[in-house]
């Protein structure tokens, strides 16, 4: 399996690298489909929502978030119920 590596925040020398692995990447679909709403309330969330995670990435498809900081939101605010 391939891993991406992402610095987050500005390419200063305290930045921090973090690793990802394929199925930790999620596009607005998948996060959609992980709780159980359309994809257009994703995108309304990262527009409406201070507190929503930023993308690590936007490619030409669109944006590309890593699912443990979209999952951690999700369950902060109660869209998601704890396992």
């Amino acid at each position: 399996m391939r891993n991406l590596f992402v610095s987050d925040g500005l390419p200063t020398l305290g930045c921090v690298v973090r690793r990802y692995t394929a199925d930790e990447l999620v596009g607005a679909k998948e996060i959609a489909d992980r709780l159980g709403v359309g994809t257009s309330i994703v995108h309304d969330w990262r527009r409406r929502h201070d507190r929503f995670p930023p993308p690590i990435a936007r490619l030409s498809m669109g944006f590309v978030w890593a699912w443990s900081d979209v999952e951690s939101w999700a369950r902060a605010t109660r869209r998601l119920s704890e396992p």
